[in-house]
C-alpha cells in the first residue's frame, strides 16, 4: 500500500511522463541494487562523497558528518569490535544519545558480523544487566557515563575517530537467516523478551519501499539534495529504517532532533 501511495502522489504531480532518451542509464537508475544481507548498505554510503550525512545536535553545537567519514569510521569501528574479540553471531549492546556515532556503533557491529542489541538511551543498569545476561553479550558500545555490566566489556562511542580500519579484516557475509538485531521489550510489566530479526526479515522489509524510490529516482534526482529532518530515536526499529537504512541510500541528509516542538523549529530553520 505504501509502494502504492508513493507511486500515485508522483503520478498527481504530473512525473509519469518522464523523458527516456538513454533507456539504459535510466533502467540502472530505476534498479535497486540485489541485496543479501544488510552489509550492502554499507557498501553503498562512499558513492555521496563529501555530502552530509547527518547533523544532531550535541549540547548547544551542531555536529555534522559527510557520507565519506561516515563511511570510514564504520570501518574502523568494525576493526575496534573484531580486535576487542568480536565473533560473527556474538551480540551487541549499543547505548548513548542519537548521533552519527551511534549509526556508526550499528553498521560496525553487523560488518563485522555481530548482531545488534539496541537500548534506550536511558536503559537504567539494573535492566541493561538482565537484558545483557539474557542476550549473551560481552560488549557493550555506549559513553563513558553508561557503565558496563559484570562480565561486559564497554567500547566508548567514537573512540575509533583516530583508528585506522586494518585492510586485512575484511567484511562478514552472513546470510538472509542470520540474526542482525536482537529487539528487547522495555521490561516494565516483567522480564524484557528480546524478538530476533534477520537479515532477510529486513531486506524484504525494506525492498517494497527501495522498488518505490529507485523508479522515481531519475525524476528525484534534479531536484538535489534533500533533507530529512527525523525525530524518530535509533534504538526503535522504525528509527532504523528510516534514519540509517532507508534514509542513507536514498542520499538524504538526516537532521536528528528530540521531539520537542521547539527544537524541530530550530533545526527546520537550519
Amino acid at each position: 500500500r505504501l509502494s502504492a501511495a508513493v507511486t500515485s502522489v508522483f503520478r498527481s504531480m504530473g512525473w509519469h511522463t518522464l523523458h527516456r532518451e538513454d533507456s539504459k542509464y535510466h533502467e540502472t537508475l530505476m534498479t535497486p541494487p540485489a541485496r543479501r544481507n544488510l552489509l550492502s548498505y554499507i557498501e553503498g554510503l562512499p558513492r555521496f562523497g563529501a555530502r552530509e550525512a547527518y547533523l544532531w545536535k550535541e549540547g548547544v553545537r551542531w555536529r555534522r558528518r559527510t557520507y565519506a567519514d561516515l563511511h570510514q569510521r564504520i570501518l574502523a569501528c568494525s576493526d575496534a569490535l573484531g580486535a576487542a574479540g568480536l565473533k560473527p553471531g556474538d551480540p551487541v549492546l549499543i547505548q548513548g544519545p542519537d548521533g552519527a556515532d551511534w549509526v556508526e556503533a550499528l553498521l560496525g557491529t553487523l560488518r563485522a558480523g555481530g548482531v545488534a542489541v539496541p537500548l534506550d538511551p536511558v536503559t537504567p543498569d539494573d535492566l541493561r544487566a538482565r537484558i545483557a545476561r539474557k542476550a549473551g553479550a560481552r560488549l557493550l558500545v555506549a559513553p563513558s557515563g553508561v557503565a558496563p555490566p559484570n562480565g561486559v566489556m564497554r567500547i566508548e562511542s567514537g573512540s575509533w575517530a583516530g583508528r585506522r580500519a586494518a585492510a586485512a579484516r575484511p567484511a562478514a557475509d552472513p546470510g538472509p537467516d542470520d540474526r542482525a538485531f536482537v529487539m528487547f521489550t522495555s521490561g516494565t510489566t516483567g522480564n524484557p523478551k528480546g524478538v530476533v530479526l534477520t537479515h532477510g526479515n529486513l531486506v524484504s522489509d525494506f525492498a517494497p519501499i527501495e522498488r518505490v524510490y529507485f523508479k522515481w529516482r531519475p525524476v528525484i534526482r534534479p531536484v538535489g539534495r534533500l533533507r530529512f529532518l527525523s525525530t524518530l530515536q535509533l534504538s526503535h526499529m522504525f528509527g532504523q529504517a528510516m534514519n540509517v537504512f532507508l534514509g542513507l541510500t536514498m542520499g538524504f541528509t538526516i537532521v536528528l532532533v528530540p521531539a520537542r516542538p521547539l527544537e524541530v523549529i530550530e533545526a527546520a530553520r537550519r
